[in-house]
């Protein structure tokens, strides 16, 4: 097992689904072979929502090492507002991080301090989009740090 990781700058949203990443693209049928031994398979063949002639190639992997997963959490007021039925004033939160070492999703304990000033919060589920594009510019800044293994999880490396 690692003790040691690099964020890599790649983000991904809680919905981009747990541990594999699926690919899947359509080449014509005389060259599918050429792929197979990159460690796609056939998925679909034409007549099953590929072009005439082509074949439709999956391909599962899993993520990176030091790919971030961002988890949306209510706050204290999102879930209050929640939990009295307040629905339309919307939800306040922030996004948790999780990183991806040997193809798991693990916990990044100290997560929040990539965030100095908050960036990772939002105040209504309409501010999500902006937030999640403010915090891969500044995950992107931070590009080949150093995340360790800490007792209970992993934890990135400040100087």
């Amino acid at each position: 097992m690692k003790t040691e990781v690099k964020i890599n700058g790649e983000v991904l949203d809680w919905d981009d689904g747990d541990d594999k990443h699926i690919d899947y693209f359509d080449v014509p049928e005389e060259e599918a072979q050429n792929y197979l031994s990159e460690g796609y398979e056939i998925f679909s063949t034409s007549g099953f929502g590929t072009s005439e002639g082509c074949v439709t190639l999956r391909k599962e992997s899993l993520y990176a090492d030091g790919t971030i997963q961002l988890q949306p959490k209510s706050d204290m007021l999102g879930r209050y507002s929640a939990r009295g039925g307040h629905t339309n004033y919307g939800y306040s939160g922030y996004f948790k991080p999780f990183i991806y070492v040997d193809g798991k999703r693990r916990t990044l304990k100290n997560g929040w301090k990539l965030f100095p000033n908050k960036e990772h919060h939002y105040e209504k589920q309409g501010d999500k989009g902006s937030a999640i594009e403010n915090i891969k510019s500044i995950i992107a800044s931070h590009i080949g740090r150093s995340v360790v293994k800490v007792k209970g999880g992993w934890e990135i490396v400040f100087d």
